[in-house]
């Protein structure tokens, strides 16, 4: 029973970037939460799994086809519009005219 979780596994690090993605940051508690979910492995299993290196895991999912992949909605980081901290570069800032006026923006 195991060994076919161990298969499972290493096919949701191909497979799943969200998982594949926990796993990068921190394969022991990666590995961990799936145990908390009920997935039985032999503490050797376990110590196997996570000394696999995330950056083969990524190389490997990079070739298998999109289709077969799940894809992760969640972004890293934030992206960059390339807004300023203060507006868009060349806009007047709103808030301040709106003061002026005595009116606000809801």
């Amino acid at each position: 029973m195991a060994q076919k979780n161990v298969e499972w596994i290493i096919g949701r690090l191909v497979t799943d970037e969200e998982f594949r993605r926990s796993f990068r940051a921190d394969p022991g508690t990666a590995i961990q939460g799936l145990l908390g979910s009920g997935v039985a492995l032999t503490r050797c299993e376990i110590a196997a799994l996570v000394r696999l290196n995330p950056k083969t895991c990524e190389d490997f999912a990079n070739t298998i086809d999109p289709r077969l992949q799940r894809a992760s909605l969640r972004l890293e980081s934030p992206p960059d519009f390339g807004c300023e901290e203060d507006g868009l570069p060349g806009l007047p800032d709103v808030s301040q005219e709106a003061g002026a006026k005595g009116s606000s923006i809801r």
